[in-house]
């Protein structure tokens, strides 16, 4: 029976950063009409504290052969202090994000990847169209996105290190560094926002499966399916399947959720 290891916590002060800017969630007085306390941190920004601790614990490994699931059950606030815990159980990893008066935020596990994909599934190409505001009736669920192609250059890179205090060796070592996985969810955000304009929305989870590491400099083409589309509680739901590729391979296989209609409170 594999023993339970704990890591060392991770605290970090939360903030908000201009690429979140669009989505009004992220300002004081909308997410105060929407019943929150003020501004959210993107769930993509705590994703990247997240991160910290496994990779702290496995280094480039993280990045391979690697299936997460990140969850935020809770907001983060701007300034907010985060406290990020974790624990390894043999070659599984429970990952924990706490605001400082202990509320549970966002949980991650990650565990090693059965090499199996559910595939995505595609019925055509999404009609042409403007980017119109998102709704039910041009999610176009089954329709394939075109194809976005995009280069993570240094500067992003070390701007998102900056971002989010993170001095891991992993993100500056060599001429070509492991892009930092802030990046690729970055990129997931953007397919939503490349597709729709989006006023008001909230990323509330994904499933990441990693099985090779994006580097600084890579040509990524991008792809994106929306999956599906339910309700509950108001509001309405949509996860989009993403891959990324890199020569053809893909590196990075992400399912993604978000509350695009969100119900007021």
């Amino acid at each position: 029976m594999s023993e339970t290891a704990t890591l060392a916590d991770h605290a970090v002060v939360a903030k908000n950063d201009s690429a979140s800017h669009e989505n009004k969630i992220h300002s004081d007085d909308v997410a105060q009409e929407y019943g929150f306390e003020g501004a959210l941190v993107a769930g993509v920004t705590v994703f990247g504290h997240i991160m910290h601790v496994p990779v702290a614990a496995w280094g480039e490994r993280t990045f391979r052969d690697t299936r997460a699931n990140v969850r935020f059950l809770k907001p983060a606030y701007d300034q907010d202090r985060l406290v990020v815990s974790g624990a390894l159980n043999g070659d599984t990893m429970h990952v924990e994000c706490h605001n400082d008066q202990g509320v549970l935020l966002a949980p991650m596990d990650l565990a090693p990847w059965d090499g199996t994909l559910e595939p995505i599934e595609a019925d055509g190409e999404r009609p042409p169209s403007e980017r119109d505001v998102i709704a039910t009736g041009n999610l176009h669920v089954g329709k394939r996105v075109p194809t976005h192609v995009v280069t993570p250059d240094l500067d992003t890179h070390l701007g998102l290190c900056e971002l989010l205090s993170d001095t891991n060796a992993l993100y500056f070592d060599g001429a070509t560094p492991c892009v930092h996985p802030l990046w690729t969810l970055r990129e997931c955000n953007a397919a939503f926002t490349r597709t729709w304009t989006m006023p008001v929305w909230i990323h509330v989870g994904s499933e990441i499966t990693w099985i090779a590491p994006i580097r600084v400099g890579d040509e990524v083409s991008v792809d994106m399916v929306p999956l599906t589309q339910w309700e509950r509680k108001g509001h309405e739901f949509t996860t989009l399947g993403i891959t990324f590729k890199v020569n053809g391979q893909t590196c990075v296989d992400v399912r993604h959720t978000a509350i695009y209609n969100v119900a007021k409170r």
